[in-house]
């Protein structure tokens, strides 16, 4: 019997929430905590909106305009340092898309709960998308 230990090899793919990778043994005291950054709880937000949107009648157009806008903000999300007005201009466009063909007023709470979020956590950059849901 050898003291070496076997070579793992592990091939992590993404990682979210409270993830710890060590190498070797690890002691924790105290308990692990788990404070999301915006951008983390805002890209969530935006993948609570496209499902309500996938699940509602929208025509193909504005299916795609929406999926488009989606990704312009995750995109400006994914920037370093990404600048809160980048974020909400896609935000605020698709409110304003969303609102004018009456689907906020059909999903109700299930649009409304994730773009209130997402104008809270930009701040004063998101006042917009508030005027745009209410």
């Amino acid at each position: 019997m050898t003291s070496e230990r076997p070579n793992a090899i592990f091939n992590i793919g993404s990682q979210h929430g409270n993830v710890t990778n060590v190498a070797g043994d690890m002691t924790v005291y105290g308990g692990q905590h788990y404070t999301a950054l915006p951008a983390d709880m805002i890209r969530q937000e935006l993948e609570n909106i496209h499902r309500v949107i996938s699940a509602i009648g929208l025509s193909p157009e504005d299916r795609k305009t929406a999926a488009a806008l989606l990704a312009d903000a995750g995109r400006e999300l994914g920037q370093p340092g990404c600048d809160a007005e980048k974020v909400a201009r896609p935000v605020k466009r698709l409110a304003g898309l969303l609102s004018d063909i009456g689907a906020i007023s059909a999903a109700g709470a299930a649009l409304i709960g994730p773009f209130q979020a997402i104008a809270s956590w930009l701040g004063p950059a998101g006042q917009a998308i508030l005027h745009l849901i209410t």
